[in-house]
């Protein structure tokens, strides 16, 4: 269980974090960095990765964070809001199917072909993709789709970063859209795919920053996540409000 509900979020530096405390500690956010944000919110490192994400899965704007997960959501079914962050909906509230596409784009989602939606995030540096998706199932009880590990972090969903490992997974996915994030664990053979569209880390090994350069890749200034996030910058067009 996390140690404390936000009451809503607050934007710092383009990054949106949880409200806490009725948000009386919204004046040390100014001075911290993220290593520091336990202190301000009173909770572990990974409740604020959860915050953090719970925010983002709700569609609530900031800029390119380290912090969330690739979210993919089954627009077919009902969504019933976790935690009452959305202007006019309160927890427990339900947006009938009919209503989803709307409601999806109206909070900066995407719906893709298929009536699946992607709401934008990145994974937590500090957890895998399971221990995100225990955090989630967690505050999403009662909601009817399935949320799965392979939903979270581990898909390619455009526009996107990841290791490939989903490519297979979904025929006529767009790798035009599509971009690629190389570190030291990563197979060259999916980057090949997607042409130019291909970044290394800073603390890749040489051959793949080598093979990246080569390609008319981007060579980040930084390591992954922040690297990851650089590459989100650089290859992923702003979305629509």
């Amino acid at each position: 269980m996390v140690s404390q509900k936000p009451t809503g979020i607050f934007d710092f530096d383009g990054v949106l974090f949880p409200i806490v405390n009725g948000g009386s500690h919204i004046k040390q956010f100014i001075d911290l960095r993220v290593e520091r944000l336990e202190e301000a919110l009173g909770c572990t490192g990974r409740d604020v990765g959860f915050f953090l994400a719970a925010a983002r899965i709700l569609g609530l704007r900031g800029g390119v964070a380290e912090h969330g997960a690739w979210f993919i959501l089954d627009a077919e079914q009902e969504i019933i809001v976790p935690s009452p962050l959305l202007e006019g909906l309160k927890t427990g509230d339900r947006i009938p199917p009919q209503d989803f596409e709307r409601f999806v784009k109206g909070i900066g989602g995407i719906v893709y072909p298929g009536k699946s939606i992607c709401l934008t995030a990145y994974p937590p540096r500090w957890m895998s993709p399971v221990q995100l998706r225990d955090r989630i199932r967690e505050e999403w009880r009662g909601y009817p789709g399935n949320i799965t590990a392979s939903s979270i972090a581990a898909d390619v969903w455009p526009p996107c970063l990841d290791k490939g490992l989903a490519l297979g997974r979904f025929p006529g996915l767009d790798l035009e859209r599509c971009f690629g994030v190389a570190d030291s664990e990563t197979d060259i053979s999916w980057l090949k795919l997607l042409g130019t569209r291909v970044a290394a880390v800073s603390n890749a090994d040489e051959e793949l920053k080598k093979w990246v350069d080569g390609q008319g890749g981007k060579l980040l200034s930084k390591p992954l996540i922040l690297g990851a996030c650089e590459a989100i910058d650089f290859f992923a067009p702003p979305f629509e409000q």
